[in-house]
């Protein structure tokens, strides 16, 4: 006897709701996971070597947009030589044709869209939660910032494609990787002072400045520059700048939560400096496996702590490159409302 067919169960909001946070966690989740697996392999993502030239920021082939936040790192791991990627429909578009057995790469796509405030009570629930009101023609509501997880191929894994530009190796043209680090950080307009001397390199919120050890302390020029990059990092944070909280609040000490994701967001903007710059992180040789430990035990406590560093990273990045850099961002950037922290 055939069974008698019933009609979908409807799907109430708070069921919608909960599936969003749901898909936000799985995404927050996702990176995390695949930092801590490169982690366990001895790869640190913010820490790898660079090696594809200059501004070889991982790039979507079909717009020519960089991708950004995150998703620098987690294409990055990936470890192709080529920064260009593409997804299944547009290699498809494009004439190539992903070869079988290929495994896709995820990343993740951001999404901003706004929760109708209809009643009182939705209003009164939106303050409680201290959401931001907003209002248009239609009425108040509040933004949602979503977090969605989709698949990406590297040309190197797609046949069939022309044109395809390659990408200048480390060592070879004529461009120099430490002039290229000097024009970065003399670039940086209305930064803090700066000075050279001693033996660490530091950022002093309280008198806006970067204070770094002597040149000759570092076996290469590039791991100066890789360590100024961090500390002006650090001070893009300065409440006159982008007032980042966990740079600004008296509560942000050494072992706090807000300490680490200030550290990670300098580490991160610092990486993606040096990949603009063409050079390599500072090397952190007999420090490495205490810095491995200690930052697969941070993120492991908070999946959200790489997503919201490397968005942080990404602002600050924007701020020290200044305006003529190439903002027609991939659509994978975080919405300008900074997600949850």
């Amino acid at each position: 006897m055939p069974t008698q067919a019933t009609a979908p169960k409807a799907t109430s909001s708070t069921e919608t709701t909960r599936k969003r946070k749901r898909d936000r966690v799985d995404a927050y989740k996702m990176a995390a996971d695949a930092v801590l697996e490169a982690m366990d392999r001895g790869t640190i993502p913010w820490r790898m070597p660079w090696t594809q030239g200059p501004g070889a920021i991982p790039r979507n082939l079909a717009s020519g947009r960089p991708y950004r936040g995150i998703n620098v790192f987690l294409l990055a791991m990936a470890g192709y030589a080529s920064p260009f990627w593409l997804t299944f429909k547009q290699a498809k578009t494009l004439g190539g044709q992903v070869r079988k057995g290929e495994k896709s790469t995820p990343a993740i796509l951001w999404k901003q869209t706004k929760k109708r405030l209809k009643t009182p009570a939705d209003v009164a629930a939106a303050k409680a939660n201290g959401d931001t009101i907003r209002k248009d023609e239609r009425g108040q509501y509040v933004l949602l910032i979503l977090a969605r997880t989709f698949a990406l191929f590297n040309v190197a894994q797609v046949d069939g494609l022309t044109n395809v530009p390659e990408v200048e190796q480390i060592g070879e043209g004529e461009w120099s990787p430490a002039e290229t680090a000097e024009a970065i950080a003399a670039g940086y307009e209305d930064g803090p002072s700066m000075g050279e001397g001693g033996d660490s390199a530091s950022y002093n919120p309280a008198r806006d400045h970067v204070q770094m050890p002597d040149r000759g302390r570092f076996t290469e020029a590039t791991d100066w520059h890789a360590t100024l990059f961090h500390e002006l990092a650090h001070s893009t944070g300065h409440a006159d700048r982008l007032n980042r909280p966990d740079l600004v609040d008296p509560s942000a000490t050494f072992g706090s939560k807000k300490y680490a994701r200030e550290e990670l967001t300098a580490e991160m903007a610092a990486a993606m400096l040096c990949t603009v710059a063409g050079i390599d992180a500072a090397p952190l040789t007999e420090r490495h496996a205490a810095y491995v430990e200690h930052w697969a035990e941070r993120i492991g406590e908070d999946p959200k702590l790489v997503v919201i560093a490397a968005q942080r990273a990404q602002k600050a990045c924007d701020l020290i490159l200044g305006p003529d850099q190439d903002q027609d961002a991939e659509t994978t950037a975080a919405p300008a409302a900074e997600v949850a922290a």
